[in-house]
């Protein structure tokens, strides 16, 4: 066995929080623009029926991960606008517009070109333009000029080390770099087809499984990594487990590799089990409940987008499940989509969001308006649920 290393040191994310995010010409929501406003601390969104309120949660990911890495999958959501409000009280603003061409052309052999838009702003005190892209060029606000590739934006270059990228192009990119997506679906083989997972790598320094989805590639590599270099994040983990009515044992395994070949460097196996079962042959239910324990521990996330979180809760456990996770937010904030009544009751009333239809299937997002918000309080001062306000 290898001697895991220690450490306790827990770097912090950005204390900076989003205000709104809207997202427009997402094909999974159709051609509407969708304005959301964000709780300081949490926001649930509430749709009677459908995945309407999961597909807006995605939407969100989606869209802070396009921003990231300006990606042009013309699928996603080809404009995206968010607002923060910082540390100190300042707001900034960013927003992308994606543009295609030869989308209707199904004989042509490449993607579609992509014209990429970006814009960002502080608007605190005054309106101060931090830098504007359009046509393959930057213009930050101290008037200086960059010429980027196309289909890129000056987010995306915020990742490098140059001077010329602001400061607030750092902070920005930080935090939707920290956002952290649990989607519903799972990307596995079906449960017979199932199969033992091994990683090889080198000790300490990267972990891979040919063929492993990177979702779960990146929830087992993390494990095994923590095990190794941040022991305390892994107990914790192992702590949250038992907190929320899951106390099997999670157990990591690293030996040296004995076929790596002599002529390259040292190649290590590590294998992960829970309650003795191997992490491939795992039930979705089992590594949803992982992949949410991990990014509550994570350090680094800066929000928390979970969609139905009711499914990832040990079966009469939801409350142990939503204790854990608002005990363990900090200073993150926590989006969540949810179907559940009692993730509603969770919710204080300014909290939810209810996404709906009208008759010509145009997608809106909204708050409880005044008189019903002074109603629903009331009802929860009184003793009664926010589920069954809104049910009456």
């Amino acid at each position: 066995m290898i001697e895991p290393a220690r450490s306790s040191v827990f770097p912090r994310a950005s204390a900076a929080r989003l205000v709104s995010v809207t997202i427009g010409d997402y094909q999974a929501l159709g051609s509407s623009t969708i304005e959301l406003s964000i709780g300081a601390r949490r926001t649930v969104l509430h749709a009677k029926g459908g995945s309407l309120a999961s597909l807006l949660v995605q939407g969100i990911a989606e869209g802070a991960h396009i921003a990231v890495h300006a990606l042009s999958d013309p699928e996603k959501p080809r404009h995206f606008r968010c607002e923060f409000e910082g540390d100190a009280g300042e707001h900034l603003v960013y927003a992308y517009d994606r543009r295609f061409h030869d989308l209707e052309d199904d004989d042509e052999p490449f993607p579609p070109s992509m014209r990429w838009e970006e814009h960002a702003a502080r608007t605190d005190n005054a309106n101060v333009d931090l830098w504007t892209v359009r046509d393959r060029r930057a213009v930050f606000g101290d008037g200086s000029r960059i010429s980027l590739p196309s289909g890129v934006g000056a987010l995306a270059l915020a990742g490098e080390s140059a001077d010329r990228v602001p400061e607030d192009a750092r902070r920005i990119r930080a935090y939707l770099e920290g956002i952290r997506w649990l989607g519903l679906a799972l990307s596995r083989p079906s449960i017979e087809d199932r199969a033992g997972v091994t990683l090889t790598g080198r000790s300490g320094v990267l972990w891979t499984s040919r063929g492993l989805d990177a979702r779960l590639l990146s929830l087992a590599s993390t494990l095994v990594i923590w095990f190794e270099l941040y022991r305390e994040r892994y107990n914790k983990v192992v702590e949250l487990c038992q907190r929320i009515g899951a106390p099997g044992e999670l157990a990591v395994q690293i030996t040296r590799d004995p076929s790596a070949r002599a002529d390259v460097a040292p190649q290590d196996r590590a294998s992960i089990t829970f309650e003795g079962v191997d992490f491939g042959r795992l039930s979705d239910t089992v590594i949803r409940r992982l992949e949410l324990l991990v990014a509550l521990v994570d350090p680094e996330s800066t929000a928390l987008l979970l969609e139905e979180p009711e499914v990832s809760a040990v079966p009469g456990k939801i409350g142990e499940l939503l204790d854990v996770i608002e005990a363990c937010a900090d200073h993150r904030q926590i989006i969540v989509s949810t179907k559940s009544p009692h993730v509603v009751d969770w919710a204080r009333p300014e909290e939810l969001r209810l996404v709906e239809t009208n008759r010509y299937r145009d997608l809106s997002v909204r708050g409880l308006d005044f008189s019903e918000l002074g109603a629903a309080q009331a009802h929860v001062a009184a003793g009664g649920k926010l589920s069954a306000f809104l049910a009456s």
